[in-house]
């Protein structure tokens, strides 16, 4: 029983204050889970009862997990909500002028094929440079939000397999960008955390957990 070495255990929390503390960690590593947001029963109930229904999990939740210590040696888990996961695909503008209907239409059409899970969440236009086949002009990409990190996946055959059109045409590359990045991964791309760094999480922006 080590427990009771105290060159190994612990040492005593401080419980913050999520109102005037910030909390202060160096990151080890990080993951996510998919789940019911916490604190909120009516959601899990409607959760509950829509999939008993029909089978699909529309109120799930893709949340990040930080694991990492503090500096009075405190381990840390913190579970980060709303980071949405997405990916790029490329559209041929000399076949298709994409309008916000459009948008609604293909993000419609998506959600389709996943048989109402509302795998989609939002899509937008976005101009950005392929690292494929450099090209000194920015091309047009369909930015595509996702709903869960599976859908990335999921989506990313479909486009790549040539099943998507739009008015019956097929304006879509057959080639998807940043589909392959893992969705933990992709938070800490986007959020400039390496690993080890020390992470900062303000007062007013945090709940602890029971």
């Amino acid at each position: 029983d080590l427990t009771t070495q105290s060159n190994i255990s612990r040492p005593a929390l401080s419980m913050p204050n999520p109102k005037s503390d910030s909390v202060e960690f160096m990151q080890i590593d990080c993951d996510y889970y998919t789940a019911v947001p916490p604190g909120n029963f009516l959601a899990a109930l409607i959760f509950i009862l829509e999939y008993i229904k029909t089978h699909s999990p529309n109120h799930e939740a893709s949340i990040i997990r930080v694991f990492g210590v503090n500096a009075q040696g405190n381990s840390v888990m913190a579970h980060v909500h709303n980071f949405t996961p997405y990916f790029y695909v490329g559209v041929d503008t000399r076949r298709i002028n994409l309008m916000p209907e459009d948008l609604m239409k293909i993000q419609s059409q998506l959600n389709q094929w996943s048989k109402g899970a509302d795998c989609v969440r939002s899509i937008e236009v976005v101009q950005r440079s392929s690292v494929m086949h450099y090209q000194d002009k920015k091309k047009t990409f369909l930015k595509i939000y996702t709903s869960l990190p599976k859908y990335v996946n999921q989506l990313r055959g479909l486009f790549e397999g040539g099943s998507v059109a739009h008015n019956g045409f097929n304006c879509f590359d057959t080639i998807t960008y940043e589909s392959n990045l893992p969705y933990a991964l992709r938070f800490m791309i986007d959020n400039a955390i390496v690993g080890m760094s020390w992470l900062r999480v303000k007062a007013g922006f945090y709940k602890v957990r029971p």
